[in-house]
Parts: structure tokens; C-alpha cells; sequence
């Protein structure tokens, strides 16, 4: 299977999941069978996704004609193939470039959680008290939260299509992380992501005092309903989560920092910026703000030895694996997770 059709898939799968989550919560009042919301909510999906692809293409023929490649009086040798069209500042991806990739990615994340929260409120009809809008909103939220970061992603390669070229994804391999790795390193990624999910699970009850649900951040709560929440919480955080979240910090804005900056500095601020981020989730509850920290710092020092991404994903989805197997297991010992 070549490349082009790899990434067919992928984005077919994604939109699947995304599809069927969809179907299974914010359809859920459309007075059809579970099996009928699914299928359209599908449909509609793949209806969206066409039209961005279509879209993309266009705005790239269309950019093409306004910004066109100045190649005139650069000799060719024969046969050799053309450099990339990089635009500006965008040549090399650095701080300034890979933080605005960053917040790309927040800014279309909260754009769907500023829709589902209209919804949730339209949804509560003239009963709009806090109580009965947040429920509404916990109804939403396993959709909201995988098309959330499919949302979000999609807004960060967009403005980074927008702005390096049509050769874009050509290039974007140097500043993301990606290519060969060997399997040793990818076994050393696994292998730190289940020691720091051992000692967060081990250590975490001898440190301190379990948090109570309601000061736990919402991807917690969904975890904790069970059902199809649940699931979406565990399709997120094994499937989505890695591969969206270490293209982000450990591929694009640890390139940017490390260029600006430096290495170390890039491990530093990356580390911090990935702990902030995910902050909310465990709320006062130090233990595990400690092992979010922990991993986004294994995750860093990986990327900064290896040069590659994919030992930082392995060591992320071999936490939340974890974790997603435990919480299960809780819930069907009938333990409280």
C-alpha cells in the first residue's frame, strides 16, 4: 500500500470513530435507532472531510497563482528535482512558527467545545440552571472530546499547509520527527511509558488522598461514567492522544524551541507546556500532575536522543494504555478506578 493510500485510511478510520461517537451522543435525541444516527453522523463526517480536502486542494491551486515560485534566472541542471515552495518566515520552522502551531490546535479545540456548550444550553431548553447544563454537557462530551482533537489538529496542519506550500507535508517529516527508527528505541518508549504508569498507579495512593470526581477534569469524568463515555475517553487517549499530541509538542514546537533556543530549553518548555496543558484533567491532585510531567519529560529526553517521534508516542500510548486497562478493570471488579 503506498503512502497516498496510507493516509486515506487513516483519515477514513478517524472519521469512523469520529462518526460513530457522534452518532451515539449528539444525535441521540433525533428519535431513530442507534444503528441509523451512526451511519449518518458517518456520512455527514465524510461529507465534511471531502469537502476539506476539495477546499484545500482549491486554496492550494489558488495560492500557487497568487504567490508563484520565482524561479527565473536560477539555473536547473538536467533531471534534478525542483527545491520545495517554502514561503517566508515559514522556511524553518522556530518558536514563533511552532507556537502559532500550537495555538492553532487550542484555538480549534475550543471552538467545538464553545459549540457543544451552545448546544448542551439549547439542549436544557428553558431550564438552564447549572446543574442541568453541565449534565447536558457531559452527555455531549464523548463526542465533543474526539472530535475536539481531530477539530484541532486539522486547524494546525491547515495553517501549516496555508503557510509552507503545496509541499507542505514534502517537508514537514524534518520538522515533526518522523521517519526510520529502530525498534530498540521504540521498546525504550514503551518500556518508560509503563514504568511511570506503574509508579503513578503504585505510588500515587501512598502519596495522597484519592481526588473526589467532581475535582477531576472532564476527560476523568467520562472516564469514570462508563458506557460510551468511557469508551470514547479510552478511543481518545490510546488512539488520538499520542499520535496528535507528540506531533505537536515533541515533533513541531520541540523542532521550534530547539531551534530558537536550543535542546535543553526545548526539553524544558516543552515538558511544561504538555504538564499545563493537561493540568485541568487531575486538578489538585498532585500525584498525577507529577506523572504527567514525568511523562511529557521522558517523551522530551526521547525526541532530544533519538531525533524521532515515534519512541514518543510509544512511551505516551503505553501510558494511557494503562491507564485505560485499569480503569477498566476497576469498573468490572466493581472497585471504584
Amino acid at each position: 500500500m503506498t503512502r497516498p493510500q496510507h493516509r486515506i485510511l487513516a483519515k477514513v478510520v478517524v472519521l469512523v470513530v469520529a462518526g460513530a461517537a457522534l452518532g451515539l451522543t449528539l444525535l441521540d435525541q433525533a428519535g431513530q435507532s442507534a444503528g441509523i444516527r451512526v451511519v449518518a453522523a458517518i456520512i455527514l463526517l465524510l461529507l465534511v472531510a471531502a469537502a476539506y480536502e476539495v477546499g484545500a486542494a482549491l486554496l492550494s491551486w489558488l495560492f500557487d497563482r497568487i504567490l508563484p515560485k520565482s524561479s527565473a534566472g536560477e539555473p536547473q541542471e538536467p533531471n534534478s528535482v525542483p527545491a520545495p515552495d517554502l514561503r517566508g518566515s515559514w522556511r524553518q520552522l522556530r518558536a514563533p512558527q511552532a507556537l502559532v502551531l500550537v495555538g492553532a490546535y487550542l484555538v480549534g479545540q475550543l471552538l467545538i467545545w464553545v459549540i457543544l456548550v451552545a448546544v448542551a444550553m439549547v439542549r436544557a431548553g428553558t431550564d438552564v440552571s447549572s446543574s442541568v447544563v453541565q449534565r447536558e454537557i457531559l452527555r455531549l462530551a464523548p463526542a465533543g472530546l474526539i472530535v475536539a482533537m481531530i477539530a484541532g489538529s486539522g486547524l494546525a496542519v491547515l495553517v501549516y499547509r496555508f503557510k509552507v506550500g503545496p509541499h507542505a507535508l514534502s517537508v514537514a517529516g524534518d520538522d515533526l520527527g518522523w521517519g526510520g527508527v529502530e525498534p530498540r528505541q521504540v521498546i525504550l518508549g514503551v518500556a518508560a511509558g509503563l514504568v511511570i504508569a506503574g509508579l503513578y498507579l503504585f505510588g500515587a495512593p501512598l502519596l495522597a488522598e484519592a481526588p473526589r470526581p467532581s475535582d477531576l477534569g472532564l476527560a476523568s469524568k467520562l472516564a469514570a461514567m462508563g458506557g460510551v463515555a468511557r469508551a470514547a475517553w479510552a478511543v481518545a487517549g490510546v488512539a488520538l492522544a499520542p499520535v496528535i499530541e507528540e506531533s505537536l509538542f515533541r515533533g513541531a514546537l520541540f523542532t521550534g524551541l530547539e531551534r530558537s533556543w536550543g535542546r535543553t530549553a526545548s526539553v524544558i518548555v516543552t515538558t511544561l507546556v504538555f504538564g499545563a496543558l493537561h493540568l485541568p484533567e487531575v486538578g489538585v491532585f498532585w500525584p498525577g500532575a507529577a506523572a504527567i510531567m514525568l511523562l511529557g519529560l521522558a517523551a522530551a529526553l526521547l525526541r532530544a536522543n533519538t531525533g524521532r517521534i515515534a519512541p514518543c508516542i510509544a512511551a505516551h500510548c503505553a501510558f494511557n494504555l494503562v491507564m485505560v486497562l485499569t480503569v477498566y478493570g476497576a469498573g468490572a471488579s466493581g472497585r471504584s478506578p
